[in-house]
């Protein structure tokens, strides 16, 4: 049985998610739901799925992988992922069901930790759902996952769900029994210099505290989370393209764009005295940085199951001023577009005449490690709850995960829409941004503790209406 120690950012996603683990809710449990076109109606849709989530697993071992609890006779030695010996049966058994929700929003509201991926069929919507902690896998490993189960599908419909599992897909290698570890693709972690950088970064940072928020729902102060919801909103493919063509005049990336329609969303809304800046944390992928190497990428079956990114700060002083009145769009865009368009490869230098460069892999420990502090420290006196609204933008999904599937010209199953979230446990609305066949998508997953649906939903449409607006783009 393969074992390694825990990564840095694997260690810090189980610390957090499991802060709620005794009412039985994980944060940041990550889910994508693919709807589905079968071209033959008479496909038996639940036996062909169950089977292919069989091949996802006899082909990517490290999909079943497991933390193993603390050794009682040991318990400062470090957590281990591990992984489980295969019996696809018994895989599927445990992690495969057919579900009579409505459609994927229904679900996610009814589902519970659970110590491995699971997969979920929902009859009613067509769709296909896999649910899995994110610190076994992460937005760009789901859809290189989604893309092998889909052309796993159209080989079980030729061959039928009983042939043998090395008969589908045929050329293609196997994975290994665990996924690599983040903490390879930098030599300089330990680099004494890397402490200096941190102390710049935060020194950016922490000054914007408090930040911004979304006011929640009246005496829920003391509320326990409850359930996660989720709502969307998009612009067509000509709305689209027009937003992308405005961002490329302005020299910004449509993230930038998008994040900026969301701190302007937010600022309009009342705010704590204190809070007059906007400071969070956004995520970079790390799978094609200098140190990441092949093995991380599309195509590589070690890198599916895995988490590759770090997270950076995010901030934009004063985007409420004493008056009340609200810093303008291209401003916070242009802030945000400079975190956004940094060097991942050369993300902070020391200027001390050594010509070493630091990337944002060799930072991201420490990161992690300074968060894991201001999570534990107590609230400043004063300070309103952290209710700031993150984004997390996956970019184009088409270039990930086609959405036909098939010989070429009559394709046999076709995904006809996917989105992408975390079960959210805090105060905080999770944004997430991406395209998918031109269209700019928009979900926002949430707490029902906290806020109202009908509320999420009519700020995600203000956001895009916001979006619109500052990209001076007819609506």
């Amino acid at each position: 049985m393969a074992s390694r120690p825990l990564s840095s950012l694997e260690l810090y996603i189980k610390v957090v998610s499991d802060g709620w683990k005794h009412l039985d809710r994980e944060h940041w449990a990550v889910y994508t739901a693919l709807q589905l076109k079968f071209l033959d109606p008479t496909v038996d849709r639940a036996a062909c799925l169950r089977r292919v989530w069989q091949i996802a697993r006899y082909h990517y071992p490290a999909l079943g992988a497991v933390i193993a609890d603390a050794d009682e006779a040991s318990p400062q030695s470090p957590l281990r992922l591990v992984s489980c010996p295969l019996s696809v049966d018994e895989w599927a058994d445990k992690t495969f069901s057919v579900r009579d929700y409505e459609d994927s929003n229904e679900l996610i509201s009814h589902t519970r930790p659970v110590p491995t991926a699971s997969c979920y069929w929902l009859p009613a919507s067509s769709e296909l759902v896999i649910r899995t902690s994110h610190w076994l896998m992460d937005g760009l490993g789901l859809f290189f996952l989604s893309r092998k189960l889909m052309t796993a599908l159209v080989a079980v419909i030729r061959l039928g769900v009983d042939a043998p599992l090395e008969a589908y897909l045929p050329d293609d290698r196997i994975g290994p029994p665990l996924a690599p570890s983040i903490d390879s693709l930098s030599s300089l972690r330990q680099d004494p210099r890397i402490e200096t950088a941190l102390d710049q970064l935060f020194s950016e940072f922490l000054p914007k505290l408090p930040s911004i928020g979304f006011p929640t729902r009246g005496g829920s102060l003391s509320d326990d989370p409850g359930p996660t919801a989720r709502v969307a909103a998009r612009l067509d493919a000509e709305m689209t393209t027009k937003v992308a063509g405005s961002c490329r005049e302005k020299g910004i990336k449509v993230t930038s764009a998008v994040h900026a329609a969301i701190v302007r969303v937010t600022a309009s809304f009342p705010q704590h005295p204190l809070a007059k800046s906007y400071a969070a944390f956004a995520l970079a992928n790390l799978r094609y940085t200098r140190g990441a190497g092949p093995a991380w990428q599309a195509g590589s079956p070690e890198g599916v199951a895995a988490v590759c990114f770090a997270g950076f700060p995010v901030c934009v002083g004063g985007v409420v001023s004493e008056d009340g009145a609200a810093l303008g769009f291209d401003s916070v865009a242009e802030e945000l577009n400079r975190a956004y368009t940094a060097d991942l490869d050369s993300y902070w230098d020391p200027q001390d005449g050594s010509g070493q460069v630091f990337g944002l892999s060799d930072l991201a420990d420490g990161i992690m490690r300074r968060n894991m502090e201001l999570l534990k420290a107590p609230m400043p006196d004063g300070f309103p709850p952290i209710q700031t609204p993150d984004l997390s933008s996956l970019g184009k999904v088409d270039a990930h995960l086609p959405a036909e599937y098939g010989p070429a010209g009559d394709a046999q199953v076709e995904i006809s829409n996917v989105w992408i979230g975390t079960d959210t446990v805090t105060r905080n609305i999770q944004f997430h941004v991406w395209s998918w066949k031109g269209a700019l998508n928009l979900g926002a997953c949430f707490n029902t503790s906290f806020y109202e649906k009908v509320f999420v939903s009519e700020i995600t449409s203000r956001v895009l209406q916001e979006l619109v607006r500052g990209c001076g783009v007819d609506s």
